[in-house]
């Protein structure tokens, strides 16, 4: 069946097939906000119990993840925002936090094909050690590690069942992925990755830490990072029982990320930009990026469900190679690496 997990610095998004209502498989989610901080005794019953399902271990130490440590632990999110991240204690967390959450679902592990993406900057130098790791982490799945701008790629050319899209394969594609921390760029040729396009640009934090800046000084309010990551998308914050309309700072503060995105695009991909058959847009910026980077790339297209678009596409990409295995030996398989 396969599992994709989407491991980012705002939120940890999972992709897996559970049993449908009528019958059957159907695609399903879940998100772990990317908030970690060390466990401790919780003296009520009910809340200790309610932070189990956070609670996970690495390095013999126990830690909280998602909404307890948002809680409990008090986490601001910021301990994610640096390139080596992938490495640290964090990243191991949410990884064991996603397949710890994946079992409580139901979900059979042994044996499934899972993709995990990193991101494209550092990703050479990461991803034989980190792919090492999560096999230690989980022995008896497959994991495959992969960038994680090539989700929207795979999500485009592969289905829920992991079959190719008519035409997708003959395609060259463009991939822009609006992360937190870094923007993550893909150009894919005929389902051939262009290893000269695989690069990163500033995401979302710098829109964050814009808006903390702007609220501050009209407002007389400082706001930590998760209150800012989560203003960008509601455009009010509280304060004191009140919410505060800050859509029009908002609006101010992911301009100057969509001017940065948008040169990095240019410069990434220069002449062939103009050749390319489609411009992917995903990930949890996205949406809030669409429309000043539309206006300097009118023919990119924003992928539907943008948020989970990248969790999606591993998924399906995990499909895929369970159907490549499955296949006779004689039968060409076609797919991207």
């Amino acid at each position: 069946m396969g599992i994709g997990i989407d491991v980012g610095r705002s939120g940890t998004k999972v992709a897996f097939k559970a049993p449908s209502p009528g019958g059957g498989l159907e695609i399903a989610t879940f998100l772990i906000p990317s908030a970690f901080a060390p466990a401790s005794l919780i003296s009520d019953e009910a809340a200790s119990r309610a932070a189990a399902a956070d609670t996970v271990e690495v390095g013999g130490r126990s830690y909280w993840v998602g909404d307890t440590a948002l809680l409990q632990g008090r986490d601001e999110m910021v301990a994610g925002l640096d390139d080596k991240w992938v490495t640290g204690a964090k990243h191991e967390a949410l990884l064991r936090a996603a397949l710890k959450r994946l079992v409580a679902a139901g979900v059979q592990l042994e044996g499934q094909t899972v993709v995990v993406g990193l991101p494209s900057r550092g990703f050479a130098e990461n991803r034989m050690k980190y792919q090492a790791r999560a096999m230690e982490i989980s022995p008896k799945t497959k994991i495959k590690v992969v960038p994680q701008s090539m989700g929207p790629y795979y999500s485009a050319l592969f289905d829920d069942q992991g079959n190719e899209q008519p035409g997708v394969a003959k395609q060259s594609v463009a991939v822009i992925e609006v992360g937190q921390f870094t923007t993550d760029l893909a150009r894919v040729d005929a389902t051939v990755p262009v290893e000269s396009a695989l690069d990163s640009t500033d995401g979302m934090r710098v829109a964050a830490e814009a808006l903390i800046r702007a609220v501050l000084r009209e407002h007389e309010i400082t706001l930590d990072m998760a209150e800012a990551t989560a203003a960008l998308v509601t455009g009010r914050i509280k304060n004191f029982g009140k919410e505060v309309d800050v859509s029009q700072l908002v609006q101010l503060a992911v301009q100057p990320v969509a001017e940065r995105v948008a040169d990095k695009v240019l410069q990434v991909f220069g002449s062939s930009l103009r050749t390319v058959d489609r411009i992917i847009v995903a990930g949890g910026g996205a949406p809030l990026l669409r429309a000043p980077l539309l206006a300097r790339l009118p023919t990119a297209e924003i992928a539907d469900d943008a948020r989970f678009c990248v969790a999606r596409g591993f998924l399906r990409f995990a499909a895929a190679l369970e159907r490549a295995i499955a296949r006779p030996a004689a039968e060409p398989v076609d797919l991207a690496a």
